[in-house]
């Protein structure tokens, strides 16, 4: 399971969004600005205030980090990324 936690008006998080998207991943979407739930998920998981927030399968990414999180999108979906 992937979720992204994630506030409007945040470029990195549209571009985490997108890059979900390319990879053509399964995720759901939490709104830290819109659900206080979220919010303390996100904070919990990953110890910052920031966004966006990725956990993928149990390992937490904070911010924008295009290579970790394609490494552990595939490494999720079963692929080794060299």
């Amino acid at each position: 399971m992937i979720t992204l936690y994630s506030k409007e008006g945040c470029s990195a998080c549209d571009k985490a969004r997108l890059l979900l998207k390319k990879l053509k991943a399964k995720f759901r979407e939490r709104r830290v600005d819109r659900s206080q739930k979220a919010f303390v998920a996100s904070l919990d998981a990953s110890g910052t205030f920031s966004v966006p927030v990725l956990d993928i399968g149990g390992k937490v990414i904070a911010g924008y980090r295009e290579k970790e999180i394609k490494r552990a999108v595939q490494y999720l979906n079963g692929k080794n990324l060299r």
